[in-house]
């Protein structure tokens, strides 16, 4: 195919112009209706309640402020107990400081010591009430119960060296079970008679 140059200087066809989009029609815009007020009635004084309020209080001050009570002090701590000093073995004691007390002549009550309990049936509590009742009308004295005992025990320490020296004619006794109450006081009268020859034997010089 051949080129012709003549078709260079053909009219060129002109653009048709694009119409323009017509405009919407307008839509009219309804106005708002005026607002009327409505009118306004007067109230009454009476008719309008007022709910009272509680004052609000001020902070106070810092210098109005009460002081604060102190707190109170703790307590001391407990004192520990006395540690036990264990003396060494053949290591002498050393001397205490208290002065030593003068010995009295006269015994107090805080001299003595509570002494072995004795047990009696009812048989032998009446036997030794009557027996007491006869020492204080005898003796024009109110002998108790406990003295009578201190003399008895003062009696046989009198008769100590007479026991001493009458060993060999001592009886060998044997005493019977707790549960035995026929042999105990079979037991407790040979006791008795031996005493009872302990203190004949003993010269009264030396009770």
């Amino acid at each position: 195919m051949k080129f012709d140059p003549s078709e260079l200087n053909e009219p060129v066809p002109a653009l048709e112009e694009q119409a323009a989009p017509e405009a919407p029609a307008s839509v009219p815009v309804e106005e708002p209706a005026p607002t009327v007020a409505e009118p306004v009635h007067p109230v009454a004084e009476s008719e309008v309640r007022v709910t009272p309020t509680a004052p609000v209080a001020a902070a106070p001050d810092a210098e109005d402020r009460p002081e604060r009570a102190p707190a109170e002090p703790l307590p001391p701590p407990a004192p520990e107990p006395p540690q036990r000093q264990i003396p060494l073995q053949g290591v002498d004691p050393p001397p205490s400081r208290r002065s030593p007390r003068p010995r009295s002549a006269v015994r107090s009550d805080s001299g003595y010591r509570k002494g072995m309990k004795t047990r009696f049936t009812r048989e032998e509590t009446e036997a030794n009430a009557e027996i007491l009742a006869l020492l204080k009308e005898v003796t024009q004295s109110s002998v108790s119960e406990a003295q009578v005992t201190r003399a008895l025990w003062s009696l046989l320490r009198r008769a100590d060296d007479t026991i001493n020296q009458n060993r060999n004619r001592a009886p060998i006794l044997r005493r019977p079970s707790n549960g035995d109450s026929v042999g105990l006081a079979a037991y407790e009268d040979q006791i008795t008679d031996y005493l009872h020859s302990v203190v004949r034997s003993t010269r009264k010089s030396d009770r």
